[in-house]
């Protein structure tokens, strides 16, 4: 058998599993690596007055919302299928369910690639 196919498939599979990895950490770990952002437009936010709500950022493992006074982001690490209510708006926990075969391909591409 041939094997000179072996180092180019062993490097694919090699970017394949970094990248899959980043979007495995996601937010509220690493704000930058979101899977949904969800913003509120210039009318305020949505929310109570005291804590206003502007920009919410989804990711596998919890949300982040951005508060419209201090412009700081509150990160909740709720873990797998979390649910959210914003403004009224529930998000509940069978939308974010699915979120997991992520770290489960992220997984399976390391053992495809453990087994080259």
């Amino acid at each position: 058998m041939a094997r000179h196919h072996v180092i180019p498939g062993a490097v694919i599979l090699g970017i394949c599993f970094f990248l899959s990895l980043l979007v495995s950490i996601s937010t509220p770990y690493v704000r930058v690596f979101d899977i949904v952002r969800t913003t509120f437009g210039a009318a305020g936010g949505v929310g109570s007055s005291n804590d206003r709500i502007v920009a919410v950022r989804w990711g596998i493992w919890g949300p982040c919302a951005q508060l419209a006074q201090s412009g700081d982001w509150n990160c909740v690490a709720t873990g797998y299928a979390y649910g959210l209510d914003v403004g009224g708006q529930v998000v509940d926990k069978s939308w974010t369910r699915g979120l997991v075969i992520h770290p489960i391909a992220t997984a399976t591409i390391f053992i495809a690639w453990l087994l080259r």
